[in-house]
């Protein structure tokens, strides 16, 4: 039987590798509320004399970036080197961009910074979701996911209070002083990656041959797995869980073509996987909080609180408040699920843009003080919707919903349709303002309704499934069960360190048949190259 000192000692540590991990994220966090700061600070404005326009064209050129690294080399990057290498690598073009940012000495300068920034972001961010959704168990997967939201909103906290300590560095030094602070998570973020191991998963899609036991990836995925979840080696636990993976990888392997992009696009399952995916991390931005992050400062100063250094303490509040609800996150979503987190996120929304609206038509030029406060609130309660429940789950929704082959092809386009919404919003939203004023807020409510039927409607649960097991909510036969009918075992195939009640199958049967496995697999090589 699985003690359960151990069971708890393995899942402590992958949270804990998670969070070491989790700098990748803190960048993005940083860059975003350090960037509302920057826009907001006349120095800057006037050292390059943008316009409203180039303003917000610089707000959304790291987003830009993100989407070029989207576009393939996340993709190619994890399936050619693993997630090790391409964090290292997307760690190292952040440094680049923060670079240029910090020391621009022209326009080109600073954009093209920008653009590297949000490459670095996406290679490191698209790495670590699927790196932690890899390590984790089912029973914390939900958690380990959801520290990249965490760590993000971190990264706010700090840039937010950063900002304001600066606000008193004379001339452009200060802006300057804000934007190369980021290069402190990414020297952490170095040493973390160096001491992180590797997903096993990745190391059996890495192998030349998953059903060879020599195989240099075979090995260390062997190896990995022992030190992730802190077991001996020859631990039966640990041997049926590395079998349950094998099985799968040899599966998988032997099946490729099955499994393809090119064979799966066809399917109905292929597109109902993008609608969760990407749908989720769609929905978790038409909240808006693009555009209250970016522009936060501005909106805070719109509402007439006493001046732009209590505007950015606000925005400093809202940041604080917001870390707090992404802890409450981390403890929810393996209890109540992620669709009910989902709604409970939305919901939230529509009634925080349903009082903002509504203050709003009473109070046009926020001259009323106590409604001033409330309309604080409710900016407060939409950025903890996506804080504390849509954000961390859209992350989530975007890793576990797609099998292994098709993992980084389903990260990338989850991530890539949220940056793109960023990118619509972050632009829009100055020019709206400014021909709408106030009533940008009923548009979003409406859209907010809208994304919460759908939610309620559509949207599956996936707690407490292992990756292997995802299939069956799409309507297909899912790996585990696949790998289950031809190695003639019974138990939880894939999610070997979830095994309900601490209990194990014996290893011996499954470890005899990945071997006929093996040779089933040996024999068609034989016979292709034949």
């Amino acid at each position: 039987m699985l003690q359960t000192g151990k069971r708890l000692s393995g899942d402590t540590f992958v949270i804990l590798i998670c969070f070491s991990l989790a700098l990748a994220n803190c960048f993005s966090g940083y860059d975003t509320a350090s960037a509302a700061a920057v826009v907001s600070d006349e120095r800057f404005v006037n050292e390059w004399n943008f316009t409203t326009a180039e303003l917000g064209a610089f707000g959304v050129l790291i987003n830009v970036g993100n989407c070029l690294a989207y576009l393939g080399p996340l993709i190619w990057l994890n399936k050619r080197f693993g997630r090790k290498i391409t964090m290292t690598l997307g760690n190292f073009t952040l440094l680049v961009g923060v670079a240029l940012v910090a020391g621009a000495q022209t326009v080109g300068m600073l954009l093209f910074g920008r653009i590297l920034c949000g490459m670095g972001v996406s290679l490191c961010q698209g790495c670590f979701a699927g790196w932690a959704a890899e390590l984790a168990s089912p029973r914390t997967r939900g958690a380990a996911v959801c520290i990249v939201q965490v760590s993000y909103n971190f990264g706010v906290f700090i840039a937010f209070w950063v900002s304001l300590g600066t606000t008193k560095i004379p001339g452009t030094n200060a802006w300057r002083t804000v934007i190369a602070l980021q290069t402190i998570f990414g020297v952490a973020l170095f040493f973390s990656t160096l001491w992180a191991p590797e997903s096993p998963r990745m190391l059996f899609s890495l192998a030349k041959d998953p059903a060879n036991n020599d195989d240099a990836q075979v090995v260390k995925a062997h190896k990995n797995l022992a030190y992730i979840r802190r077991l001996d080696e020859t631990d039966p636990v640990l041997m049926q869980e590395f079998s349950e993976l094998q099985a799968a990888a040899i599966l998988l392997r032997r099946d490729k073509a099955e499994y393809s992009l090119k064979a799966v696009v066809s399917t109905r399952s292929f597109w109902r996987r993008c609608a969760i995916g990407a749908g989720s991390c769609v929905f978790a931005q038409l909240t808006g909080v693009a555009g209250l992050m970016l522009y936060g400062v501005i909106v805070f100063e719109s509402l007439d609180l006493g001046g732009s250094s209590l505007s950015l303490i606000t925005n400093g509040v809202s940041g604080s408040i917001q870390l707090v609800a992404c802890f409450c996150a981390i403890f929810l979503v393996d209890r109540i699920g992620r669709r009910r987190l989902m709604i409970v996120g939305l919901c939230v929304a529509c009634v925080g843009y349903l009082f903002l609206g509504a203050l709003f038509e009473r109070w046009p030029d926020a001259s009323n003080k106590g409604a001033g406060g409330w309309l604080v609130v409710c900016i407060f309660a939409i950025q903890c919707s996506y804080a504390g429940a849509l954000g961390p789950v859209a992350y989530l929704l975007a890793t576990e919903v797609w099998p292994q082959e098709l993992r980084e092809f389903g990260i990338s386009i989850s991530l890539l349709s949220l940056f793109v919404t960023v990118i619509v919003i972050n632009q829009l939203w100055p020019v709206l303002t400014e021909v709408i004023t106030f009533r940008l807020y009923w548009i979003f409510l409406a859209i907010n309704v809208i994304t919460l039927a759908l939610t309620y409607l559509f949207w599956p649960e996936t707690k407490g499934r292992s990756l292997d097991e995802m299939d069956s909510l799409f309507g297909e036969l899912d790996i585990a069960q696949k790998a289950r009918e031809e190695v003639g075992v019974s138990g939880h195939v894939g999610s070997g360190s979830d095994v309900p009640g601490g209990r194990i199958v014996d290893a011996e049967p499954l470890v005899a048949d990945v071997g006929a496995l093996k040779a089933d697999a040996d024999v068609e090589k034989a016979i292709g190259k034949k």
